[in-house]
């Protein structure tokens, strides 16, 4: 077969990258980046900025965008790039890594009035490294804790002073009023563990008096780490630990219906390289409720939307029966359940009548009793769920389309779906 004879692929995948441009932006960002950029030069370092929101709402492309595009047109903003803290995951320097990344930015390493002092800022925090591998030197067992605490402060006062004098060379000549701002990404990727022990990293530099820090977290997930790493039975609260780490916590709203919509229909273009046919877009307007979407754990999502759209377009592109496309099409919220309740899908996959008795508006607390009579009390938790429940109303929606009121016909269709999903879905 000829290069020329080789048949191109019906569906073309790609890796979600941050946005580098708000034109490319989908998902409402145009009119957030201004507000945040006024927002930073109104606040004044030392200052820890958490931006928050779910895995895959767009975080990256937020701080990619607000940091390194909006904020250039103004003088006083000194932007560092983006750390990506998951590829510092098998590294104990993070710290290193974070004022080698801010040396970099100010050109530090080319000032020869900031050499001596960029070694003794190095030499500092080989000796915190060391601390944290090794032990601190000449204390032993028996040393009290005030001794080991002294210590400890008296070193981090020292990193305070020449760490703020470093910053001051590398801002020779500018206007006292610039401050450096310092984004810090993907904490949500690091396993919880590891995401508690960059930020206990990070804070020897939150009291920097010309920086200002924004953390990119899933506020639970990072809350969640610090209840289980101290123990409950201390008292600790995750989130209340946080608010001490951080100022003030943005959360990245979720997009509008129609900010998803067309967010959609390009990611389908994008796949398959040609407009949305007409069965795609009429299942479009059965997918988005517009008062509730599918629940913030999927509306709010933007890459787990994509990655079942993914899954769809790619399954959809294997059938001829277009009847069959067109069920496949209305089962979109049903690959969405399995995304995101996979222990409830493993139900749904037996009996199809579970979603179709949930999606029932009407005698609900009946339907359920009928459930958990039928499969026990494990899924009577599911069926409490405010977002299970809205998305079961969509699926038994869209039937109405392609089973005509006919409840067998539809519990069959359901049924089908949930294992062809599982048997061609990886």
């Amino acid at each position: 077969m000829t290069k020329a004879e080789e048949p191109k692929p019906t569906i073309r995948f790609k890796r979600r990258e941050p946005i580098d441009d708000i034109k490319n932006d989908l998902l409402g960002f145009d009119k957030l980046v201004p507000q945040f950029v006024e927002e930073l030069r109104a606040t004044d370092p030392p200052y820890v900025i958490g931006l928050t929101g779910e895995w895959g709402i767009g975080k990256s492309s937020f701080l990619v965008e607000c940091i390194k595009q909006r904020a250039k047109r103004y003088p006083t903003l000194e932007v560092v790039d983006r750390m990506e803290l998951w590829r510092f995951s098998g590294r104990v320097d993070l710290a290193t890594a974070m004022v080698e990344t801010i040396t970099e930015h100010l050109r530090l390493s080319q000032k020869e009035s900031a050499k001596e002092l960029l070694g003794k800022v190095r030499d500092t925090l080989f000796k915190f490294a060391s601390w944290v591998s090794i032990g601190l030197p000449g204390v032993n067992v028996h040393s009290k804790p005030d001794e080991i605490y002294n210590i400890w402060k008296a070193a981090e006062k020292e990193l305070h002073e020449q760490f703020d004098e470093l910053v001051e060379k590398g801002l020779e000549g500018k206007s006292k009023n610039t401050k450096i701002v310092v984004p810090v990404d993907d904490l949500d990727r690091c396993l919880p563990d590891k995401a508690l022990e960059f930020l206990e990293k990070l804070r020897l530099f939150f009291d920097s008096e010309r920086v200002i820090f924004i953390v990119a977290l899933d506020k639970e997930v990072v809350a969640d780490a610090i209840t289980a790493r101290f123990g409950k039975d201390v008292n600790i609260n995750g989130h209340w630990y946080l608010e001490k780490l951080i100022d003030r916590m943005y959360r990245i709203p979720l997009p509008t219906h129609e900010h998803f919509q067309g967010f959609v229909t390009k990611k389908y273009k994008e796949l398959v390289g040609i407009e949305a046919d007409k069965d795609f877009e009429k299942a479009i307007g059965r997918w988005w409720d517009r008062s509730k979407g599918y629940g913030p754990k999927a509306m709010g999502n933007p890459r787990r939307i994509l990655r079942a759209v993914e899954k769809i377009l790619s399954l959809v592109s294997r059938i001829e029966s277009p009847d069959r496309k067109r069920e496949i099409f209305v089962m979109f919220p049903l690959l969405l359940l399995r995304e995101i309740y996979h222990d409830f899908y493993s139900f749904v996959k037996r009996d199809g009548e579970i979603i179709l008795r949930l999606g029932t508006v009407e005698k609900l607390n009946l339907q359920i009793d009928e459930i958990v009579k039928k499969h026990g009390e494990n899924v009577k938790s599911f069926c409490l769920d405010e977002d299970i429940i809205d998305i079961c109303r969509q699926v038994k929606r869209g039937l109405l389309s392609v089973a005509k009121n006919d409840w067998r016909k539809g519990k069959g269709i359901i049924e089908s779906s949930a294992h062809f999903f599982d048997d061609n879905v990886t």
